[in-house]
């Protein structure tokens, strides 16, 4: 039985995702499973995947179209492994990373084992992450300086299951919610040296650059953790403005006020709030520096 189970959820990815199998099968530790979940893909991803399915170690299971979180939560559910590692299916696992994510959980037993991340651009530049990255919510105490990225933590599938696993209604800032959530729950956790995940940004052809989804989740966040931002102003102040951008693109001005003008209340140092809490009561000058999306 596999320490390990890696669930790739995928859709309409036919054209990257044998990379993502592929970093997955060249593991150096090679007692692991990995489970590909396709969320209802209308390409050539079960024929893409079926070439795979030669080595017993992976496995594929076809599902409607709920979303990435019900994908992943499906592939935990029939998962072997007492860890998990969740991997986007356009990002890759670097060689030794099962094998540094297992060294580490066998000496310590930590709920969750974070890693470091490479991001690498569409123009082949590329830089890691060895810390918290800003747009992620961190406590000045407890809250630990991991990167909330699949593929950058493993985690026990106990644990996962027992705060919830993945928000069915979040179609972005889903990670986030999760580690807030295991946050309230004082889960234990451990780093490892290593870059885990390379992470390809700027391919990202889905939700990510979905404004509507970005303001609903949100939106979700904020009503759903009201209590964790109500003790952490800065974090709380940033969000305010990305849904305040966000609700400036929708011709919103009035909702994109209101949010600046909290944000900059909240956290009077950054000024970028007072600015764009300005630019929303012109609908010249909102146009001008962000241009209107339809919903």
């Amino acid at each position: 039985m596999p320490l390990i189970s890696v669930i790739i959820p995928t859709y309409n990815r036919a054209h990257v995702l044998p990379n993502s199998i592929k970093s997955v099968l060249d593991q150096s530790f090679e007692d692991w499973e990995l489970i590909v979940v396709d969320d209802g893909s209308e390409d050539n991803t079960k024929e893409m995947v079926e070439e795979f399915l030669m080595d017993s170690r992976v496995s594929y299971y076809f599902q409607k179209n709920k979303g990435v979180s019900e994908a992943r939560n499906h592939g935990a559910k029939i998962s072997k492994g007492d860890y998990l590692i969740f991997l986007d299916s356009d990002d890759r696992l670097a060689k030794e990373s099962i094998y540094h994510f297992r060294k580490k959980i066998k000496t310590t037993s930590f709920d969750v084992v974070f890693s470091w991340v490479k991001l690498i651009s569409e123009e082949k530049k590329s830089w890691e992450i060895k810390k918290m990255h800003k747009n992620y919510p961190c406590d000045k105490n407890d809250m630990p300086k991991g990167v909330y990225l699949p593929g950058a933590f493993c985690i026990k599938k106990e644990l996962f299951f027992s705060v919830g696993s993945y928000d069915p209604n979040l179609h972005y800032g889903e990670n986030t919610d999760l580690f807030l959530r295991l946050h309230i729950r004082k889960y234990s956790y451990g780093f490892v040296e290593y870059t885990s995940l390379l992470h390809f940004v700027g391919n990202k052809s889905g939700l990510s650059s979905n404004l509507k989804e970005i303001l609903n989740s949100n939106l979700i966040l904020l009503e759903k953790h009201s209590e964790y931002f109500k003790k952490n102003s800065i974090t709380y102040s940033s969000y305010l403005q990305v849904a305040g951008v966000c609700f400036l693109r929708f011709g919103k001005y009035s909702q994109a006020s209101k949010c600046f003008w909290k944000a900059y209340r909240l956290n009077p140092r950054r000024i970028s709030s007072l600015s764009r809490w300005i630019v929303s009561k012109s609908s010249f000058l909102s146009n001008f520096f962000y241009p209107l999306k339809s919903i």
